[in-house]
């Protein structure tokens, strides 16, 4: 039997993540555990639980959220390399798609730059992913393209 759940909860980092992202992961939630191993569902539930839960227009551009992209580090090989956070449905949109509903994708969900997190993979291996970088967060995307829209009333010809 698989077990997906962070050891250690006392000793987590802490999370954050969107009103937005909160109410459709619930959603996602009821919609796949008949489906899915139980253990990531509950590795999940525990996440959300733990969460500072916030308006999308003020989670930190640092946290991962649904659809970031992000450089990870697997700490017991040292492998580097990209992963979007996906809902399940979108899995085959990004080449580098990783299901929140996986274990590695609950243990990213809300984490912050440079921070890791202790997991227990499909395979009954405890793991430590890092985010290295935040390549992309729609939210933060979001805010930027609010701020960068020019002013028609200050167009000078």
């Amino acid at each position: 039997m698989t077990q997906a759940i962070a050891r250690d909860r006392g000793n987590l980092p802490a999370i954050v993540v969107t009103k937005r992202d909160f109410g459709k992961l619930n959603n996602v939630i009821g919609d796949y555990a008949p489906i899915i191993s139980w253990d990531a569902v509950r590795f999940l539930l525990g996440e959300l639980a733990r969460a500072r839960v916030v308006d999308n227009e003020h989670i930190p551009p640092t946290n991962v959220t649904m659809g970031s992209q992000v450089e990870i580090r697997e700490r017991h090989t040292g492998e580097t390399r990209l992963a979007t956070l996906t809902y399940p449905a979108e899995q085959r949109l990004y080449r580098d798609a990783v299901s929140v509903l996986t274990p590695l994708g609950a243990a990213l969900l809300g984490l912050p730059k440079e921070q890791s997190i202790n997991y227990i993979d499909s395979d009954g291996k405890e793991m430590t992913v890092e985010v290295l970088k935040i390549l992309h967060q729609p939210e933060a995307q979001q805010r930027f393209k609010r701020t960068s829209r020019v002013d028609p009333s200050s167009n000078t010809r």
